[in-house]
């Protein structure tokens, strides 16, 4: 006698045209869903600029144990419950953010428990963090005002200082503000 056991699974390809978190409406260029565990995580691409991107910063800044009502648009209009887990993101040629964003549902589960070194160099790893963004908002205001300055003194001289305020901006782009978002680091 031969026992076989089967596993039947169904899989559907879903595909959702927008992600609603935090009042905010992302069209996504690339999107997949499954289940890690029994738990929803969602994993998509979005561009954002303007007011959209900063609405969109400060929930990602905010992320911790946040949790947000998600709704998927193509795929279910009931919200669920649901956090940032991995952020990255890059900035396009025409200016705008490329955000690849993973989200994960709370499921009613607990929050997790802090591992042993969780609180290691606290509240001083937390205070640098929040300084270092601030200092970074600082830099962009500062080398926007400089920028503007360069414009003004080239209109008013007879010197072409415009190539040298072209030089200020490419530097700018390549050095670029540090943004940072709680476990990630990037340079724009």
């Amino acid at each position: 006698m031969h026992t076989y056991n089967l596993e039947l699974q169904e899989a559907e390809d879903l595909n959702a045209s927008a992600v609603e978190i935090g009042g905010l409406t992302l069209a996504t260029t690339a999107y997949k869903e499954w289940t890690d565990e029994g738990t929803l995580v969602l994993s998509f691409v979005t561009e954002t600029a303007g007011e959209a991107n900063q609405q969109l910063e400060e929930l990602v800044v905010a992320r911790g144990e946040t949790y947000y009502d998600v709704i998927r648009r193509g795929v279910s209009d009931t919200p669920v419950r649901m956090r940032f887990s991995r952020t990255l993101w890059q900035e396009t040629e025409s200016g705008s953010m490329r955000h690849n964003l993973s989200l994960v549902a709370d499921e009613g589960s607990e929050p997790s428990k802090p591992g042993p070194f969780a609180l290691l160099n606290e509240p001083q790893l937390s205070r640098t963090t929040e300084a270092a963004v601030a200092n970074a908002q600082a830099l962009a205001v500062l080398v926007d005002e400089l920028q503007a300055w360069l414009g003004r003194r080239s209109a008013g001289s007879g010197t072409d200082l415009g190539e040298r305020s072209r030089r200020v901006t490419g530097a700018g782009s390549s050095c670029g503000v540090v943004r940072i978002r709680r476990g990630h680091r990037a340079a724009s």
